[in-house]
């Protein structure tokens, strides 16, 4: 059904003809006095814009007349002109019907497209400032530190045997130990430092940047975190002493890297560094304070006659985040944050601030990209340096574009470099390649960020919890990481080659003890379900928290307190947004507070030794419509998860169906059917004997569901089936 849509958008420019009047259907233009005998070459005679032929859409016929100019239109084909008629739904159509020299016509095109009729084909209208912003900047004496609610835990987290984070952890440890030559991670620094013939080789991306030091800092020194390991912390200090010797006179630690990126590489270290002082290491700080001093030094020569020329240069934005690592760690100065300013593209802030949809995929100054969390984390850490509640106003809007345009059901991101990815498209073929596993990582350090700032704000540790299960969890294959998550085919195959998404993943898989709780001075907050303990200080005294549990192949989790002596504190429980409903919360047997979904419940309270906290999660199965643009035609696909949990359809891929070329390149998807109703997944999924979370489907010998992480590498699935009573099963 078409309606009738008569409300002028703010965007269309008034024509200078004069007023455009609907007649009988048609549209004729009313010259001025002196024209009155000329009759217009181009008439609107009909306009439509939405799914099309037969879905939501708008009649935009008088508002596409308002935008001919001279006989001629050219107007882009999105919801900036004529509005949303199907919020939601990729694929959107604008079809005009017209007439041209008295010669009737229709022309359609897609979505963000730029339909051009008349004899002059004018460029798409440019929006927007018509010069340059000024750049951000701001003045240390006006700063006020925003500090954090809460913190993730740096150490005394311990992993339970039988959980899933500690095989992951120790499973990646071991594969980095196996890859951790001291000469082949030092050898270009030494070559910058003047070192004939240094000893070591590289390999893949290790030529472009310091992948291999950075991805190694990153795991031990995180790594300690949790544990010891001799050979490990052994390694490490070798590493930081190798890269001592390599500082220049003047005490600075320059990259060997001139690739025009020099950002990216610097970000990547500084977290290694960062890491390695947290893990103990006396001279990793005073490394990265060299680091930083060296990039700070580039920024200036750099900057010094044009401004702007960081903001054009590839992805040297991710700096920002390097520079205010540097900042926050011991021996940070102002100079790292006023550097980390010029770093921040001024439009674009607008644009994220303004909730302005090109701000993800029409990027000002760059191109898009899913990790732009990169350089995110950086602009947070500014806001928290400063108080500027500009970069703050511009993260918050980053977040809910991306959360609300390119994310997947199961918490990946559908967006890449290599294309065009406009908004709710959410591309899931291999070809499109989304879902880039460091990318991820970064979501979840971006929402790490923010849960600290907002630890009440539920959602931002269900984005974590998403990360870690859903990609983190099932990127971990053989000895290395997927760089992709494919969500039907077949999983992608690992290389070790210290690509991004190897260092980044790392970074995963290191850190996931601190996802677990977060620490407030009044208190402590229980974020996730893994079996384990923390152990941590509250003023002058040492306490201890045990959960136990199977999550999430069990839905129950207990915690039990270990202290001293009584103790009065707030512990809050985090009841999580997929839960199906209201979670009643137990305190040694006895019902005492029920969590809504969403939302932390706070036990204030005096805790005694022994005392115990239990509670079921609602956890269910939940079966969300697809509303991407890889359809197949005549049915509906659906997303199946459990709880966070994606969940796959294992089995033959059955028919193939062609979709869109992309990228140049043909492009298909399959039909792989269940034949049911997707609003009643408990009438026809039936668990395996002895097989958690693996259950057929009724009447059907494929597919079969399990857990997405678990999938195989020779396995062919789907994440996306279709789901439609009726039907051969």
């Amino acid at each position: 059904m078409t309606l009738n849509r008569n409300i002028l958008v703010p965007s269309i420019k008034t024509l200078t003809c004069g007023l455009l009047l609907c007649l009988g259907g048609s549209i004729t233009c009313a010259a001025d006095a002196s024209a009155a005998d000329k009759a217009p070459k181009l008439v609107i005679v009909k306009a439509v814009w939405g799914i099309l032929p037969s879905g939501p859409s708008f009649d935009v016929t008088k508002d596409v007349a308002r935008m001919v100019e001279n006989d001629s239109l050219s107007v882009d084909a999105d919801n900036d002109n004529f509005g949303d008629p199907a919020p939601g739904n990729a694929g959107k159509k604008l079809k005009v019907d017209y007439m041209l020299h008295g010669v009737a016509g229709s022309k359609t095109v897609n979505e963000f497209d730029m339909i051009s009729l008349g004899p002059v084909k004018k460029p798409a209208r440019k929006r927007g400032p018509a010069a340059p912003a000024p750049m951000l900047t701001s003045d240390p004496k006006t700063w006020q530190r925003v500090p954090n609610a809460v913190a993730g835990p740096v150490g005394g987290v311990t992993l339970g045997e039988h959980g899933l984070f500690r095989p992951a952890m120790d499973k990646h440890t071991a594969y980095l130990l196996a890859d951790a030559n001291l000469d082949d991670m030092v050898l270009r620094f030494r070559q910058v430092a003047g070192v004939k013939n240094p000893p070591g080789q590289q390999r893949g991306w290790e030529k472009m940047f310091p992948a291999h030091a950075a991805q190694f800092l990153i795991v031990a020194g995180n790594t300690f975190r949790g544990t010891e390991n001799a050979d490990l912390r052994r390694r490490m200090d070798d590493v930081i002493n190798a890269l001592k010797a390599c500082r220049t006179s003047d005490g600075a630690l320059p990259a060997p890297y001139g690739n025009g990126e020099e950002g990216y590489s610097f970000m990547l270290l500084a977290h290694g560094l960062v890491a390695a002082a947290n893990a103990g290491n006396p001279g990793a700080n005073d490394l990265l304070a060299a680091w930083a001093k060296w990039y700070r030094q580039r920024v200036e020569q750099a900057t010094a006659g044009n401004p702007r020329v960081i903001l054009q240069t590839g992805q040297n934005y991710f700096a920002g985040t390097g520079l205010m690592l540097a900042h926050f760690a011991s021996g940070g100065t102002p100079e790292d944050v006023l550097a980390a300013y010029k770093h921040v593209h001024p439009e674009w802030m607008g644009l994220l601030s303004a909730r302005d949809l090109k701000a993800i995929w029409k990027m000002p100054g760059g191109h898009p990209h899913s990790a732009y969390c990169y350089g995110w984390m950086g602009f947070l850490d500014i806001y928290r340096a400063t108080g500027d509640r500009r970069l703050l106003d511009a993260m918050l809007g980053g977040w809910e574009l991306y959360r609300g345009h390119w994310q997947h059901p199961g918490g990946t991101l559908a967006i890449c470099e290599s294309d065009t990815y406009p908004p709710d498209t959410l591309h899931i073929t291999p070809i499109a390649h989304t879902g880039e596993t460091c990318s991820m990582v970064w979501w979840a350090k971006f929402n790490h960020k923010l849960h600290q700032l907002f630890p009440a704000d539920e959602r931002y540790v269900a984005e974590i919890e998403k990360v870690i299960y859903n990609v983190g969890l099932a990127n971990l294959r053989g000895k290395s990481i997927s760089y992709h998550t494919h969500l039907e085919g077949r999983k992608e195959s690992p290389a070790i080659d210290h690509t991004c998404c190897e260092v980044v993943g790392a970074y995963l898989y290191s850190t996931l003890p601190e996802y677990i709780y977060s620490i407030a001075d009044d208190g402590l907050y229980v974020n996730l379900y893994e079996p384990s303990s923390i152990a941590w200080r509250k003023a002058d005294r040492t306490l201890r928290l045990t959960m136990s549990s199977q999550f999430p192949l069990r839905p129950e989790v207990a915690l039990r307190f270990s202290v001293e002596e009584p103790v009065s504190m707030k512990l809050r429980v985090r009841t999580p947004v997929w839960a199906t409903a209201e979670m009643p919360i137990a305190v040694n047997g006895k019902q005492v507070a029920v969590g809504k979904p969403g939302s932390y419940v706070v036990l204030d309270r005096t805790w005694s030794n022994g005392d115990r906290v239990e509670f079921t999660l609602p956890m269910d199965f939940r079966v969300t419509l697809y509303r991407g643009a890889d359809q197949v035609p005549g049915h509906k696909r659906y997303c199946i998860l459990y709880g966070p949990v994606l969940m796959a359809a294992v089995g033959p891929l059955g028919k193939e169906v062609p979709l869109p070329d992309f990228g140049g390149k043909k492009n298909h998807t399959y039909l792989v059917r269940i034949a049911h109703d997707p609003a009643r997944p408990r009438e026809w999924l039936n668990p395996k004997a002895d097989q958690p979370l693996s259950l057929d489907i009724k009447g059907q010998t494929t597919p079969y569901l399990k857990p997405y992480w678990q999938v195989e590498a020779k396995e062919s699935f789907t994440c996306l089936p279709v789901i439609e009573p009726g039907g051969q099963k």
